[in-house]
């Protein structure tokens, strides 16, 4: 029976999400904050070879339905990595990253079973899951299909089994193939348009990224270029095709904001989890300086998340006072990665955003502005929801 290469190389995921959020961590040490592990800190330990660690961090994060984490934790019992090989937990794993709709756990399963070290369950044969990986656009999955080849008289072309996946480089050793990671460089934030045509998002977001897309309310993409950037103050400026497919711009405060102004922000944190609906979240200027009293920054209580950089900040007129920038973290006694302290963040100020804006060149077309208006949240929130746009870099 002909099966895809023993010398084909599972994926493993380095990463699914990666952190939009610039974290600045305190000068001083805090052992008491107690937070869930993340993927990237499983990711770490796997990097510096404490397998173990990485095991038990991803363990957690798989069954709570972490598609990666499923994925690298099904990769480490396939390999035998930090622990003894054991197929049928491989495949326990990689199933469940199939069935969430992982193109990666679909491959890696399909290698699994048509190497014959598992037995297929619910007649989803290596095929079903090489072709739904293949659906999602994952090469290899795709090469392997073209590059299918029947053999007459062989079962396997009336019984629709897998035939042979090229292997994408020649090892005598699997074990040893940690070198094989599959990199998903994408970045998601938040974005919003302004009167002169742009849209304005954070700097960390776009960096050292290729393609940017910006998602309106409808799911339209629009494809975006990059004007202007300041990773200082960490601002981009992006610009579309036709700024008459931005929705209306949000207006810019003519003035700042005093201590304890209500704000609030509509962002789209966490879309892997929350969904790509906007979401909002309310609280104060709690500082009219940022960190170490930056004067081009507030510091604020409005509780955010990944996904909410580069949002735009709001008043009860439906002004935009700041933009969302980073968040505070801190790290533990051992100086490991900084973890977000809650409700203590940093939004940019309009005026830099101001000053910026007079650099660029102006565009053809500008757009309609949302003109100020006071009112209860709910109404605001209605008002400004559509103008605020996801961002995704890769």
């Amino acid at each position: 029976m002909s099966a895809m290469s023993s010398n084909s190389l599972r994926y493993l995921l380095r990463r699914l999400f990666l952190t939009t959020f610039a974290v600045t961590p305190l000068l001083h040490a805090s052992p008491d904050v107690t937070v869930p592990p993340s993927f990237d800190d499983g990711w770490q330990a796997y990097e510096s070879g404490d397998y173990r660690e990485a095991a038990r961090i991803w363990r957690i994060l798989a069954e709570r339905g972490h598609g990666s984490a499923q994925v690298n934790l099904g990769f480490m019992h396939d390999y035998g990595t930090g622990m003894a090989r054991d197929p049928e937990r491989a495949a326990r794993w990689y199933r469940a990253a199939a069935i969430g709709g992982s193109a990666v756990g679909q491959y890696n399963l399909s290698l699994l079973i048509s190497e014959g070290r598992v037995a297929p369950t619910a007649g989803r044969s290596a095929r079903y899951w090489l072709e739904k990986a293949a659906a999602q656009g994952l090469d290899d999955a795709t090469e392997a299909l073209s590059a299918r080849q029947q053999k007459p008289g062989s079962p396997q072309a009336t019984q629709h089994r897998p035939t042979d996946l090229p292997a994408q480089e020649s090892t005598a050793n699997l074990a040893q193939a940690r070198t094989d990671v599959l990199q998903v460089p994408v970045s998601i934030g938040t974005a919003w348009p302004v009167a002169a045509g742009y849209a304005v998002t954070n700097h960390h977001i776009i960096e050292g990224k290729r393609q940017v897309v910006l998602i309106n309310n409808r799911g339209e993409e629009l494809h975006a270029s990059v004007v202007v950037t300041d990773a200082e103050n960490d601002i981009a400026f992006l610009h579309v095709g036709d700024p008459r497919h931005l929705p209306p711009a949000l207006p810019l405060s003519t003035s700042s904001a005093p201590l304890g102004t209500s704000v609030f922000t509509i962002g789209f944190p966490r879309i892997d989890i929350m969904g790509k609906s906007p979401k909002l979240s309310q609280g104060i200027i709690s500082g009219t300086n940022g960190l170490r009293d930056d004067p081009s920054s507030y510091q604020i209580s409005v509780p955010i998340q990944q996904g909410n950089s580069g949002g735009p900040l709001i008043n009860m007129r439906g002004e935009v006072v700041g933009m969302i920038t980073s968040m505070l973290g801190q790290t533990d006694a051992a100086n490991g990665p900084a973890h977000p302290i809650p409700n203590i963040s940093y939004a940019l100020k309009t005026d830099v955003i101001r000053q910026l804006l007079t650099q660029l060149p102006a565009p053809a077309q500008g757009i309609g502005e949302l003109q100020p208006a006071g009112g209860k949240l709910e109404v605001l929130a209605a008002r400004v929801q559509d103008s605020v746009l996801i961002v995704k870099a890769e």
